[in-house]
């Protein structure tokens, strides 16, 4: 819970707030996370690491966030862009 948010996920360009953050922090609601992303990504990992979700990998999940991060968004598929509201969408499904 003490190990940095950036230790595990990629921070760069406008998530680099994101990295210094404690894990505990992200999940108990960091400043930084407005809008719940790093929260989600980071609930997701853990499910992921639990073995409660065999759908998804870390490399997936790095792949999303790193995209996000980036760009704003999410591509699953060309042509097709999934903004934030999307991607908690499809992550609340990780989650029970």
């Amino acid at each position: 819970p003490d190990a940095r948010f950036g230790d595990v996920f990629t921070c760069q360009s406008r998530t680099a707030g994101y990295a210094s953050a404690t894990i505990r922090e992200i999940i108990n609601g960091a400043s930084c996370d407005t809008d719940q992303m790093a929260k989600y990504m980071m609930a997701a990992y853990m499910n992921v690491a639990d073995g409660k979700v065999d759908f998804i990998t870390f490399e997936a999940l790095a792949a999303v966030w790193n995209e996000w991060s980036i760009k704003g968004y999410y591509e699953p598929m060309a042509g097709q862009k999934w903004g934030t509201y999307e991607i908690l969408y499809y992550l609340r499904g990780t989650m029970d």
